[in-house]
């Protein structure tokens, strides 16, 4: 499910949510998730859980540009989150991401 609400012309509020459950990583549902400008990411989703994803587009001048988002990834039944390199303790993935444009 995606919605997108734009109270005001500079400004874009967007919320997306996906619930998914496949066998493993070989079935994965795999999505696009753009989240501000310039910046795309393709997330496997796979086994059992939710991923939601919040951004705000404001633009207050011609010159400046303020782009929020958030994430939250969660896998049901887990005690931790991704490999060996990098592992996360829980069974949730929160990010928050801050871009500043400036046009000269």
């Amino acid at each position: 499910i995606e919605l997108e609400y734009k109270p005001l012309k500079n400004l874009r509020v967007k919320a997306r949510t996906s619930v998914f459950a496949t066998d493993s990583y070989s079935s994965a549902i795999w999505h696009f998730e753009y989240r501000m400008p310039g910046s795309g990411y393709t997330n496997a989703l796979y086994e059992d859980g939710n991923r939601t994803l919040l951004a705000i587009d404001y633009k207050p001048t011609n010159f400046i540009a303020l782009n929020f988002a958030y994430t939250r990834l969660e896998k049901y039944n887990k005690s931790k989150l991704g490999s060996g390199y990098s592992e996360t303790l829980g069974n949730q993935d929160n990010r928050l991401y801050f871009q500043l444009t400036l046009n000269l």
